[in-house]
Order: structure tokens, then C-alpha cells, then sequence
């Protein structure tokens, strides 16, 4: 992965030069239809994170809140820096061809008769293409879909997808994939059919970069220093192909500018009637299109900041009605309430969606046990992502009530206090027939989960006993390779050592943290889908060796975990160790019973991994009443050392980790 990064100092010279459109637009527009128009400006270029567009948003939102009288958040600065990773889109190349029987080459052009809708980053293949669904060459072809009648049942038969949409949705995923989907316009679809026995070339190429980009914040000062109500909205958006602008009128150019005119408002309270209790703090996010990058930086430091903190977030807002996700409704309660109970008082109903299918920056600050709820229009779908997300879309009387109603919750709860209430449930909670409901519900899912392959999902809608419909998301987060074939063909860039010494590896076991949105509601019961697979959503992955004829003896495991800056009491007493300068942790069980296993933190590019070694004998044990494997440890202090000073166990440590 390349790093670049940028000083700030590049940036504001070059802020300095953008166009004179941009800096009237500063100057003389104020109002939500205003904002909108300069977010969906050609200047803009569709704000993608890491382009001259994106940083001339970052510098009309910085002039914005000058202009509102907000007080920078940190170091005098209203632009707040983050590592972010993205393809630039000048590297990227995807090239179609399609070779004709007779031997012609006719070159399609990206971005107007194909864009890819899940991509794949160094790929070089040549397909034949296909109609018919019943091909017996089906598997080793590209089907070409004149809809998606019949999308669901070829997905999981063919070498890739070739599907007709009036209007191409840009993706910002570009990862390696099991199954290219990409998407063709009525005219490539006719000329496809013309040239029925040619081939398809496809050839692909994009990098990861590391560039610096930046969140912008500002805050609205209170008597309470330790207390805050964070608003937010994210202003970045998925760029352009070619001359085709993606203006992200509805995601998000509505948001930003809804957040803009609440700064505006409540400021000028503070000018009538003194200063809030709380701190109110104002965030423009970046990188969201691509992973909350710039809400999932930020949070940990506004957590760090403040004792108490909820999140009101902004996304994607265009007309009533209006669509309230949040967290786990036990959790914070009082503030859905006080939400929902304010918005129907002031006119504007809302509907709680606690599924949290649909992702946004409020994720972020849910993910660090914080209150936080987003507000955004119901029925998007259609319009997010594609050339017809335009500011012709947007109710703007609308917009302005949404503003109008977000600044009064905020005045009238400001001496509100919201704890974000952990809900533990005991089985004396529920009646025996519930917990019988509950179990049978739960056989049901893992029946459905053992159906689907790792990169697959599907969502199941079941009745409980009130007949309510109940939406659950079926997939694997964890999953264990028992074929490491198959970890290998859907993780081709990842390393590991099949064998070192006398030991051999039997299973490699993932947890994948994978961040595509997914709306449970918009998904049809029982179909299965597939997901994006990348290395870097995998957070935990541990190999299981054992020595060559002694399984389920001399087993040794190696686990590696992303370090997120979480750490959770396992009841382990942890006894430190130095080696050669280097410091490791011996994992004993509570009271000193046994060496469970030792552990050390390594950082490779950038990133800190714990990793985590433990030796013994497999056990089949009882988990939650279910069957389960374990490991009965026989690790003493010596073995520890052995571990340490053997080169092979370090090189395939260093092998796995340099890949990751």
C-alpha cells in the first residue's frame, strides 16, 4: 500500500487558488438551496475524497463556519487531519474489450457503455459471454442480463455478470472479488448480442493509497466543557467518470447543508440568549463513502474530550418521510423517545429503524457505546449513487422544516443528559415459552447460516409470537477454512505457511468486519446475495497447526488481532515477561491454574497487531450447549521461550503479518 501524504500547508495554497465561482458562492449564498447548489457544483467534481472536488468543499465549509462565528475545535484549526485510504481515480484502469469471432477488437468506454459495479483490482482474464442461462458453459462464462429476472439464480453459476441498468451506479469499493459484476447500457447489450461468439478482455488495475484528508469542526462553546451534543453530516461524495459528475444531491450535499443552517441558527441564539449548557460541536465528515473513514478517526477523539456525548446525524434527506436509525432501542431509549416525541410534535413524523442495515456516520459513534441516531428520507435507493441523485430531486420547504425542527431539539433538550444504558438480559426476563421461542429461532438461523458460503448472505423474515415480522441478516463474520483452497481463492494476497518444521496447518479461522451497507429491507427474503471480500476487513485470523501424525496432540495456534484500542477483561492474569529487550505477556488462568498462552503487540505498516500463541491438545467441549473445540494447554514458561527463539514459528508470523 503507498503512503502520501499531504502537508496542510499544500492544501490551503492550493485552497487559496480554487475558481472565483467558489469563493462568491462563499460569500453571497446562505440558505439550505444555496449550499445544495454549491455541493452539486461542476466545481465540485462530485467531492470524492483525495480530489481537487473534495478539498474545495472542505475549504467552502471552512469559510461557512468562519462566516457562522464557530470556534475551531483543536489547535485553532477547523480542518482536522486523518489517514485515509483510497484508489485514486486518475490510476485506476478497467478496460472491456470485446474480440470478435472474426477477429476484431471493438474497445468499450468506461463510464458510457460499462461502469463496474463491484470491482477487482489487478485482474487480466478473457471470458466467452453468454444469454443463456441454461449454457452448459455457464461456469466458465460472463452471462449477459437484459434485467434482473434472473439475477439471483445464474449469480452463483457463472465466471461473472454483465447486467443492463438505465443509469450506472458508482461504487467506491474496488477490492478483489469473487464474482465481477458489472454494469452495461442498452446499446452495449444489442451490440454484445451481435457479436455473440467473441470474447470478452477484461483488464484491471488500481493501487491503495494512503493520503492525508480531513474532517472539518468547529464548536458552539457551553458552560459545560465535559458535556456535548455532536451534529454531523458528511460532505464527501463518489466523484465522476469521465464528464459524468455524480453530484450527490440527496448523498449528502442535503445533510451538509441542513448541518450548516442549524449552525447557523443555533449561533445566533447564543447571540440572544447566552451560552448553551453543553458544548455544541459541528462536524462536517469525510471519507464516509468509503468506509466512515473520517467518523470512525474522529470519534475516538471526541470521546476522549467529553464524559458525556450523543450524535444527532445528517444523511441523505430529500422529502418526507423521514427515517430515524439508530442503535439498539434498549440501549438509549430515552433518547429515541425524546427524538420521536419532538419530531411529531413539531409535524414531521418519524419511523425507528433499530435494524442498523443501513450505515452511516452515526455507526461510528454507536461502535464506542455512545447515543446516536441519523435522520435521513425513507425510499433512496434509487436515486443514491447515480447520475439522478440531482438537486431536482429535493423538496427544499422540506429541507428547511428539518432544520427548523433539529435546531429547537437541540435548544429545548440542552440541560438533557443521555447515558448510554449497556442492557445485560438474565433469563428470568422471559417467560419459558420465550426463551423456547427464542431458541428455535436461533437452531433456525445457524441452519440457514451452514447454507451459505463465506461470502454470502441473505436475510430471513420469521414470525415471533406477537406475529410481528422480525428481519434477522444471516452471514458469517466468523468462519473457519477447513479448505485452504478456498481461503486462498478468496484471499489471494494474504501469505501463510503451510507447513514449517514438522508442524502442518489444518484451518485458518477469520473474523471479517466487512462495512457494506446493507439494508435488511430492501433485500428479498431468502435470496442469497454476495458480498465484497477484502483483507483489510478482517480484524482476527488465527491458524491451527499440529504436529505431522499426533492430532489432536501437539496442536499449536497463532492468532493475530487488529489493535482497535479496545480491550476487554477475559479474567486472564497477565504476567510480563522481557526477551532480547521485548516485551511479552504470559496468559495465566485465573488463580494460576495453567499457562493459557503468551502474547506480544507487533506494528507492520502502520498498523498494531496482538498476537497470540497457545499450544496443547484439542478438546471437544460444551459451549452454550452446543459442541464446541477448545484447547486443554500444556504451554509452560520453557515452551514460551523455545516459541520465542524458534526462527521457522517467526518467519511464519512475519510471512502472515507483512500480507495482511
Amino acid at each position: 500500500m503507498l503512503k502520501k501524504f499531504v502537508p496542510l500547508i499544500a492544501i490551503l495554497i492550493f485552497l487559496s487558488s480554487c475558481s472565483d465561482n467558489i469563493a462568491i458562492l462563499n460569500q453571497e449564498n446562505n440558505d439550505i438551496k444555496d449550499f445544495v447548489e454549491v455541493f452539486t457544483s461542476d466545481e465540485m467534481e462530485g467531492r470524492l475524497t483525495g480530489t481537487t472536488g473534495n478539498n474545495r468543499a472542505v475549504q467552502f465549509i471552512e469559510e461557512k463556519f468562519k462566516e457562522i462565528g464557530l470556534v475551531p475545535f483543536k489547535e485553532n484549526n477547523y480542518l482536522q487531519a486523518y489517514p485515509h485510504q483510497y484508489y485514486d481515480p486518475e490510476k485506476i484502469k478497467f478496460e472491456i474489450n470485446i474480440k470478435t469471432e472474426d477477429g476484431r477488437i471493438v474497445e468499450l468506454q468506461r463510464g458510457i457503455d460499462f461502469l463496474e459495479r463491484s470491482g477487482f483490482t489487478n485482474y487480466k482474464e478473457s471470458f466467452p459471454f453468454t444469454f443463456d442461462i441454461h449454457d452448459p458453459e455457464l461456469e466458465n462464462s460472463f452471462i449477459v442480463l437484459e434485467n434482473r429476472e434472473n439475477f439471483e439464480q445464474v449469480h452463483d453459476k457463472v465466471s461473472g455478470i454483465l447486467l443492463v441498468e438505465d443509469s450506472f451506479k458508482r461504487m467506491l469499493n474496488v477490492n478483489n472479488m469473487k464474482k465481477p459484476f458489472i454494469q452495461i447500457n442498452k446499446d452495449t447489450y444489442e451490440m454484445l448480442k451481435k457479436e455473440s461468439k467473441g470474447q470478452l478482455e477484461i483488464t484491471s488495475r488500481a493501487e491503495l493509497e494512503e493520503i492525508q484528508a480531513y474532517n472539518v469542526v468547529g464548536k458552539i462553546p457551553g458552560n459545560d466543557s465535559t458535556n456535548a451534543v455532536v451534529l454531523s453530516a458528511h460532505f464527501d461524495h463518489v466523484g465522476k467518470v469521465n464528464d459524468t459528475v455524480y453530484r450527490g444531491a440527496i448523498d449528502n450535499a442535503s445533510g451538509v447543508a441542513i448541518l450548516l443552517d442549524v449552525a447557523k441558527k443555533l449561533s445566533k441564539y447564543t447571540e440572544k440568549n447566552g451560552k448553551f449548557q453543553k458544548d455544541i460541536v459541528i462536524v462536517a465528515f469525510n471519507g464516509e463513502e468509503s468506509g466512515l473513514q473520517g467518523s470512525k478517526h474522529y470519534t475516538d477523539i471526541l470521546k476522549k474530550e467529553y464524559k458525556h456525548l450523543i450524535n444527532v446525524n445528517l444523511d441523505a434527506i430529500y422529502d418526507a418521510p423521514i427515517e430515524l436509525l439508530a442503535g439498539g432501542e434498549e440501549a438509549m431509549q430515552e433518547l429515541l423517545d425524546d427524538v420521536t416525541i419532538h419530531f411529531k410534535n413539531n409535524d414531521l413524523p418519524v419511523e425507528v429503524d433499530t435494524s442498523q442495515g443501513l450505515v452511516s456516520d452515526y455507526a461510528s459513534f454507536l461502535s464506542k457505546n455512545i447515543n446516536a441516531v441519523s435522520l435521513g428520507s425513507q425510499k433512496i435507493m434509487d436515486f443514491i449513487h447515480s447520475p439522478s441523485d440531482t438537486i431536482d430531486k429535493i423538496n427544499f420547504p422540506f429541507l428547511e422544516q428539518v432544520s427548523e425542527v433539529v435546531a429547537q431539539f437541540v435548544i429545548n433538550h440542552d440541560n438533557r443528559t443521555y447515558e448510554y444504558k449497556e442492557v445485560v438480559y438474565s433469563n428470568e426476563e422471559f417467560s419459558e415459552a420465550e426463551l423456547e421461542e427464542f431458541k428455535e429461532m436461533e437452531k433456525m438461523y445457524e441452519k440457514e447460516k451452514e447454507k451459505l458460503k463465506y461470502n454470502e448472505y441473505k436475510v430471513v423474515i420469521s414470525k415471533n409470537s406477537e406475529n410481528l415480522d422480525h428481519y434477522r441478516l444471516i452471514d458469517h463474520q466468523f468462519y473457519t477454512f477447513n479448505n485452504l483452497k478456498e481461503f486462498s481463492f478468496l484471499y489471494p494476497d494474504i501469505k501463510y505457511k503451510n507447513t514449517f518444521k514438522e508442524y502442518n496447518l489444518k484451518e485458518i479461522m477469520v473474523f471479517n468486519s466487512n462495512d457494506e451497507e446493507i439494508d435488511v429491507f430492501s433485500l428479498e427474503a431468502d435470496k442469497i446475495y454476495e458480498k465484497e471480500i477484502s483483507k483489510e476487513d478482517i480484524q482476527y485470523i488465527s491458524l491451527k497447526y499440529y504436529l505431522q501424525k499426533q492430532y489432536p496432540n501437539n496442536t499449536l495456534h497463532i492468532s493475530i488481532k487488529k489493535d482497535i484500542g479496545e480491550k476487554y477483561d477475559d479474567g486472564q492474569i497477565e504476567k510480563p515477561i522481557q526477551v532480547n529487550g521485548m516485551t511479552y505477556q504470559l496468559n495465566y488462568h485465573e488463580n494460576l491454574e495453567y499457562l493459557g498462552s503468551f502474547s506480544y503487540n507487533q506494528e507492520v505498516n502502520g498498523q498494531t497487531y496482538t498476537l497470540d500463541i497457545s499450544k496443547g491438545t484439542e478438546v471437544n467441549v460444551d459451549f452454550n450447549g452446543k459442541k464446541a473445540t477448545g484447547l486443554q494447554s500444556d504451554l509452560t514458561e520453557r515452551d514460551v521461550m523455545e516459541i520465542i527463539r524458534e526462527k521457522d514459528i517467526k518467519e511464519a508470523v512475519d510471512v502472515l503479518l507483512k500480507s495482511l
